[in-house]
């Protein structure tokens, strides 16, 4: 049985202030880069954040504002 988590690949790495997590959609499943400069706490919460989008399928959505709206209520 696949599980959404099989096809997620994470990364710690340095990225600027203000950016906790990218997420890559890729051929093979996403990549989440989580940045290395938050506590763990933080670094924790940026990757469940991103998860969420991955599930919620936001990258078939138009509106990136009306996306982040919903990940924060």
């Amino acid at each position: 049985m696949t599980t959404l988590t099989d096809n997620i690949y994470v990364y710690s790495t340095n990225l600027p202030i203000g950016v906790r997590e990218m997420v890559s959609p890729g051929v093979d499943g996403y990549t989440i880069y989580v940045n290395c400069r938050y506590s763990k706490e933080e670094q924790l919460g940026s990757y469940l954040h991103a998860v969420q989008h991955i599930a919620e399928c936001d990258w078939e959505k138009e509106s990136v504002k009306d996306i982040e709206n919903q990940r924060h209520e």
